[in-house]
């Protein structure tokens, strides 16, 4: 170190200020290297952190996008779901209406034709009935008249043409000339009572 300071006594001053100047350039440019390397690293830094941000908004960007139209598209099949549901029940409502009256319409024609049956098998119950079993022909009886011949068995008697009742069916002319009354009411009233 002595050794030194003798070489800077045996130096001018001009060399001194020389010396001095290089030290004070090569700090100052080292400073600024580093300064530099700093704002360098820095500004990198700061630029990194500004990309990442920014793909974080975007990606956060796209998954808000991403869940709206996932959200959307539930909400329209869940109102189609909802949609179709309903038609199905208006479908069923009118099938089961549908299958109402089809069933109240078959129920109609069967009691229409169970009354059917039921007016026909009193008609022929009547019927087998009206044929006289006392050999009635249609005329009076009177004994020993010469003019009337043997009465006929009840399967040889040929059909007439009318009744003496007049304008009657079948069943009103059997239950009158069995004495019955047609028109019900007061059996005392009864003119064709025997």
């Amino acid at each position: 170190m002595n050794n030194l300071l003798e070489k800077i006594k045996a130096t001018t001053l001009r060399q001194r200020l020389i010396i001095g100047g290089v030290f004070l350039i090569l700090i100052g440019f080292g400073t600024a290297t580093i300064v530099h390397h700093q704002n360098v690293v820095s500004e990198a830094k700061n630029k990194q952190e500004k990309l990442e941000s920014d793909k974080k908004a975007k990606l956060d960007k796209h998954l808000k996008a991403d869940k709206a139209s996932k959200d959307k598209a539930d909400q329209a099949a869940r109102e189609k779901a909802q949609k179709d549901a309903a038609d199905k029940q208006a479908r069923d409502k009118v099938q089961a209406e549908l299958a109402a009256k089809v069933q109240a319409e078959n129920d109609a024609k069967a009691q229409a034709e169970q009354a059917a049956q039921a007016v026909s098998e009193p008609q022929q119950q009547v019927q087998p009935d009206m044929q006289p079993n006392d050999n009635y022909s249609g005329q009076s009886e009177v004994p020993n008249s010469p003019s009337q011949s043997t009465p006929t068995p009840p399967a040889q008697q040929a059909p007439s043409p009318g009744n003496q009742w007049g304008n009657t069916t079948p069943a009103e002319q059997g239950a009158l000339e069995k004495g019955h009354s047609v028109m019900g009411g007061d059996e005392s009233l009864n003119v064709y009572a025997k």
